[in-house]
């Protein structure tokens, strides 16, 4: 449990500086800086982005109809043969 909570409390912890970075970014004044703060970001979390969004649009969508195909092929093998051992 213990574990756990210390794996909790990192991503807290992590998602806090995220939004203390990005908001130094959006009132950064020179390019410099903001570059700094972009590196800064990306040794906290690698696939963190200064836009709010951009986390959220880089994840792949994928239609319901695709993840419909993977479980349909599942259900059209053959069904498996019983094999009985009764001698009655």
């Amino acid at each position: 449990m213990r574990t756990r909570q210390k794996e909790l409390n990192q991503r807290r912890q992590r998602k806090q500086k995220i939004a203390k970075l990005r908001a130094k970014h959006e009132t950064a004044t020179t390019q410099a800086e903001r570059q700094h703060l972009v590196e800064k970001l990306r040794q906290v979390s690698f696939y963190a982005s200064m836009d709010k969004t951009a986390t959220l649009a880089a994840q792949p969508k994928v239609p319901v109809t695709a993840r419909a195909t993977t479980t349909a092929t599942a259900a059209t093998k053959p069904p498996r043969r019983i094999i009985r051992t009764d001698n009655n």
